[in-house]
This record gives structure tokens, sequence and C-alpha cells, in this order.
């Protein structure tokens, strides 16, 4: 990974951190904080389900590998959303299981409309500082405008379980930080299986975990000064998109 392209994602990441520490204090995104019952309870069932969906992603990526989920370009992120879309499966199953609320993993309430804008604005935020938006400006090309549907699907659902599901449960359960610290270390966990798939050099294995930790710091924090998983989700789809365009 280039040296360029680092500094560049970083800058982004600062950026995002810095806007949502001034937009979080908004009274649009005021609520009133999720508490669980029973946080041990919550907290077990949280990291369970991460097991789970952990020990299916290093079959599919280490085992098997299937050439859906070992040859992918930017262009066409098909087996990660599909891994995405069945790994929030059992998620969404034992939130109605339990006969929780959506709000119980980051959906609905009264800042999803704000959280909707706010995703589009950072997303904005990341065309301009990666220097994306004369490309933008000169049109999408038909399979860029797919990668972009394909890039939003997947990010929605991975953060719906990060940033959804499992941060509200530790955060809850830990507190602010410490809940936010290991939800971007399981985070970057779940990224290892596909990143070990590519053969990587160990080095360039570790940077890009460590990549992967910040990155998911900088979510989290954006989901607990929002509420809400538009916001996280949006950005990241938009952000990871950008890697499609010249």
């Amino acid at each position: 990974m280039e040296l360029n392209s680092i500094l560049s994602q970083v800058s982004e990441w600062l950026g995002v951190f810095a806007v949502a520490m001034m937009a979080g204090a908004s009274a649009r995104f005021a609520r009133r904080p999720l508490v669980f019952r029973y946080n041990r309870r919550e907290v077990i069932f949280a990291l369970s389900l991460f097991a789970l969906i952990l020990a299916v992603a290093v079959l599919l990526y280490v085992f098997i590998r299937p050439p859906l989920f070992t040859v992918e370009t930017p262009a066409s992120p098909l087996g990660r959303l599909l891994l995405a879309v069945g790994a929030v499966v059992p998620f969404v199953i034992a939130l109605a299981a339990r006969g929780q609320p959506v709000r119980a993993i980051g959906w609905g309430g009264l800042t999803l409309r704000p959280s909707l804008l706010m995703g589009l604005a950072l997303g904005l935020l990341a065309i301009i500082l990666r220097g994306k938006s004369s490309a933008l400006l000169n049109g999408l090309s038909a399979e860029q405008g797919s990668a972009l549907l394909l890039w939003l699907l997947l990010a929605l659902a991975e953060e719906t379980i990060f940033r959804g599901y499992i941060h509200l449960r530790l955060v809850s359960a830990w507190g602010q930080w410490p809940g936010m610290l290991a939800t971007a270390l399981l985070y970057a966990i779940w990224q290892l299986p596909r990143l070990a798939a590519q053969a990587l050099p160990v080095e360039t294995l570790a940077l890009q975990g460590m990549l992967a930790f910040a990155h998911g710091v900088v979510l989290s924090y954006l989901m607990q000064r929002t509420g809400n998983v538009a916001a996280p989700g949006i950005y990241r789809g938009i952000s990871e998109w950008l890697a499609v365009l010249a």
C-alpha cells in the first residue's frame, strides 16, 4: 500500500472525526442513551454471534476459497456483499427472537433523518479530501454506478452488525471508549480472513489490520455521536467506493 494512499485515508478519517465531534453536539442528534437491562447477557450474545460469523468468514476465505470470495475488484465486491448480508441475518434473528426494537440494532429513532444527511455529507467530504471531485463531475459509467450500490449495501450490512448490534451492547456494558475500542478491534479482526486470502506479506497484513482498527474507531465514534447506523454506513460505503473512480 502506497504511503500517499495511507496519508489520504488518514486525513479523511481525521476530517470525519472532527465533523462528527462538532455535528454530534447538535440538538438534532439528541436522544436518550440506549441502556440494556441485562448487559452481561447482551455482551455474551453479541460476542457469540461475532464468533459465528467470523468462523464462516475463515471457512470461506481460508479453507473453501471459492473464486467469488478470493477474486475481487473494487468495482465488484460481490463476495464480500454476500457474506455481509448473510452475516447480518443471525443478528436480526436474535433481535426479533428477543423482542427488541430496531433501535437496539442502530436503526430507527429520531436521529435517522439527520444521520442520513450526515452520512451523505461525510461521503461528499471524502470525495473532496481524496481528490475525486473531477472524476465524479466527468460522469459515472454504468459499472461505477453499480459498484456504488454494492458498496453501500455492503457497508450498511456490516455497519448494522458492528456499529449497530455489537457497538451498542459493548458501550452499554463497558462504557463509551472501552466499548468503541473493543468494537473497532472486532471489526479489524473481521477483515483479517479476507486480507489473509490475498497472501499478503506479514508486514502488509499487520499494517492493513492496524488501518482497519483505526477506521473502526472513527466509524464507532461517528455512531456514538449520531446514534444511528445510517451515518457510518452511508459514509463508509461512499468512501470505499472511491477506489473505483480513476
